[in-house]
Order: C-alpha cells, then structure tokens, then sequence
C-alpha cells in the first residue's frame, strides 16, 4: 500500500471518492478540503502503484477524436470553460448544459407565440431566447396538439 498525503497541505487526513476516469483515484483532504486526482497503475504482484499527481485538465480529452492534444480556447458566457483539439482543430466544452430548457418554459413561451398570438421578436426580447427557437418550439406545439415533450 503506498502512503499518501494531501498535494496541498501534506495533511495524511484524506478520503477516498468516486471518479469516473480510468486509472484515477480522487481524494479529498479533511484538514484543507482540497480535492486532487492521483493517476495509478497496477504493478505486476497485484498491488497499484502511484504514478504521479494530475489535474483535472490534464486528463480532459476531445469529445470528437479523444486525443489528449488539447488546449483552453476560452470562456462560455455560462462560465464553461471551452477546448480546442490540436489534433481535429474542432472546438468543444465538457460537461456543457447548452440546450437545456425545461419543457413546462417551452409550453409556456410557445403558447404566448400561438395561442396569445405575441410576436416571436417580442418573446425573444423578454426571455432572451432566439426568434428561430421560439418558432421551432411553436410548430412542435402545433404538430403535437398543444403538448410538447410527451
């Protein structure tokens, strides 16, 4: 077993958590409350081996060519940090909530534009919602006889 010991604090009062990526470990420390990620790999007896310390941008990969090649490109305005892949030269965000509209708002917005007949540039405006959105999200109400997402 390999001692451990906080990155931040040298604190040997840490815990275990949950990660998802392969070949990790997270740990959280209880004198600091930093969190940090050790990436491990098995040794040949059966026992894991400590490899080294990483940070969460640099087990990031693309989302369209999963090469690790990647840089910051950015800022989202809902404060997501955004990649470009050196590899595929194309642009993505992790763990984006782009889209994310709950059905009960789009019944609400689109029977303002087709029921209360007010105008797509109006509701826009308010709701800062494109023009194009609001008329998609209208036909979809009409095309299903006043429920969406059903």
């Amino acid at each position: 077993m390999v001692h451990l010991s906080c990155l931040y604090c040298s604190s040997s009062n840490i815990n275990e958590k949950v990660s998802s990526i392969k070949d990790t470990k997270r740990f959280s420390c209880d004198n600091c409350g930093q969190e940090f990620i050790v990436r491990w790999v098995p040794a040949g007896d059966g026992i894991e081996k400590k490899v080294d310390m990483v940070s969460d941008f640099e087990l990031i990969s693309c989302v369209h060519c999963e090469s690790d090649k990647i840089q910051k490109n950015g800022i989202l305005k809902w404060g997501g940090q955004r990649y470009k892949c050196l590899c595929c030269s194309r642009h993505f965000t992790v763990g984006g909530i782009r889209g994310t509209y709950d059905d009960e708002f789009k019944r609400k917005i689109a029977d303002y534009y087709i029921n209360r007949r007010i105008s797509a540039r109006k509701l826009a405006r308010k709701y800062n919602i494109s023009t194009s959105t609001i008329v998609t999200w209208g036909k979809m109400f009409r095309a299903s006889n006043g429920f969406m997402g059903e």
